[in-house]
């Protein structure tokens, strides 16, 4: 079986989301960023955002974070909803 590509930031967007969501793995502090803060290219592969932008947390300091789609505000289609 074929292994399929992660998804870009372009995928991400015509899904409907507007941003990633950084959480600090020292302090558990999160906050979100837009994309289009992030200055990178459509085209970027999701997993390697965390590798392109290094995230500080602003609570603690630490650098050792997470970053996962910002879902908070997402509403998926189907089943009658």
């Amino acid at each position: 079986m074929a292994e399929s590509a992660p998804p870009t930031i372009a995928d991400l967007k015509r899904m409907g989301l507007t941003g990633v969501l950084p959480l600090c793995r020292d302090c558990k502090h999160s906050g979100a960023v837009d994309f289009d803060a992030l200055h990178l290219p459509d085209d970027t592969p999701f997993p390697l955002i965390l590798r392109a932008r290094r995230f500080r947390c602003e609570h603690c300091g630490s650098r050792d974070c997470q970053v996962t789609p910002d879902w908070r505000n997402y509403r998926a289609s189907g089943m009658g909803r």
